[in-house]
């Protein structure tokens, strides 16, 4: 149905859906052959390999060359990449802090962005250096919703104690793994060689998002390409109290696997405990606000309160439908609140404020499974 004035036209139409927004678009940071400014997206190694690195044989002494090689290999879907230039002889927090500083209102301009890895901090020889790289990722996760940082951990288990019990600021907003992986490198010599495991989880991330959704723990995924974990778990013994590193375990018959799902938070609270649960809150401030932006600058009134009401319950609805929010129906998933005398006072619409308050049920993963088995021996 069409309508047209003098000097304006209407038209109606069948609205059609927007296509459902990558959750786990990773960005990688690290040293290159050939150095490109600004943010570059990648999607495939060739496509990264003859942008960053086309002399074959410089390739081979970049840890990020074999990082993003894995990480491809482990089936990524793509990203994007910003080149720190050529390798330094020494490598150390002073000649990279600005360069990543620079980098946070790139980060924050590109939506598409949701996780962050820095490969290459693994050449760091300082603990210091470690917490203030990974103190920069978690405070560029805070620029913008929908961030989270994949963070890599020293190989040596006593350096990656000496980090866990660091003060680390945003520490919600980020995850560790640990240790690097085994891999094997078929250049023109096959060698084995050790790779920072950020790269990997991240393809398992993007894995899990498409196949299950965000909300689920991106933890018990096998790892491909790898011959096995750089160092055992038994290593590595939990203290009551500490910040949470997340094992890369190899078991017999089935793999290497991802064993963690914990952000590096201590707190007790379920969002800030576990990556997928911190992750989809940051998801639904960013999809959420999205939805809000229409109505800037609309009437501040009941009918657009109940527009915006409608679309954001008609969104939860459909979380919750895909298995995102816990709660056998929606009153137990989420709650809606927008309205005079609700959410608002009249002094809060003289100001220009139209504040909605939205309650929603993340579902928490079985991490202990408890089997009770009782044999009776007395049946015939």
């Amino acid at each position: 149905m069409e309508n047209q004035q003098l000097g304006v036209r209407i038209e109606h139409s069948t609205i059609i859906p927007r296509e459902a927004p990558q959750t786990a678009v990773p960005l990688f940071i690290g040293y290159t052959r050939n150095k490109h400014d600004g943010l570059v997206e990648i999607t495939s190694f060739d496509n990264f390999s003859s942008i960053f690195f086309r002399d074959e044989l410089q390739s081979e002494s970049s840890n990020f060359y074999y990082s993003v090689k894995h990480f491809f290999d482990n089936g990524g879907q793509g990203g994007f990449v910003f080149s720190l230039g050529t390798i330094p002889k020494c490598i150390s927090w002073s000649n990279i802090g600005s360069q990543l500083d620079a980098l946070i209102p790139k980060i924050e301009a590109e939506e598409r962005i949701t996780l962050l890895a820095f490969p290459e901090i693994s050449y760091f020889k300082k603990i210091d250096d470690w917490q203030r790289a990974w103190e920069t990722l978690l405070t560029a996760c805070q620029v913008r919703s929908g961030l989270f940082a994949i963070l890599d951990t020293p190989e040596n288990l006593s350096d990656v104690r000496e980090l866990l019990n660091k003060e680390i600021l945003g520490d919600n907003f980020g995850a560790a793994y640990w240790p690097h992986l085994e891999t094997t490198y078929l250049g023109e010599n096959e060698k084995n060689i050790k790779v920072p495991p950020s790269a990997a989880v991240i393809a398992a991330i993007q894995k899990i998002d498409q196949d299950k959704g965000l909300w689920c723990a991106p933890a018990n995924v096998t790892l491909a390409q790898v011959i096995g974990p750089s160092s055992s778990h038994y290593d590595l013994i939990e203290q009551s109290g500490q910040r949470a590193v997340n094992l890369i375990r190899r078991f017999p018959g089935r793999g290497t696997k991802i064993w963690g799902c914990r952000t590096l938070s201590k707190g007790p609270q379920l969002v800030s405990r576990y990556v997928q649960t911190r992750r989809l809150l940051s998801y639904c401030e960013q999809q959420l606000s999205l939805l809000a932006q229409q109505f800037v600058f609309e009437p501040n009134n009941e009918l657009t309160w109940h527009k915006l009401k409608g679309l954001v319950d008609n969104w939860l609805h459909k979380l919750w439908h895909q298995g995102a929010l816990s709660g056998e129906d929606e009153g137990q998933a989420y709650q809606v609140k927008l309205g005079l005398g609700e959410t608002m006072h009249q002094d809060d619409i003289l100001a220009g404020r139209m504040i909605m308050t939205i309650k929603i049920s993340p579902i928490a993963p079985a991490e202990f499974i408890e089997l009770n088995l009782l044999f009776n021996m007395n049946s015939r």
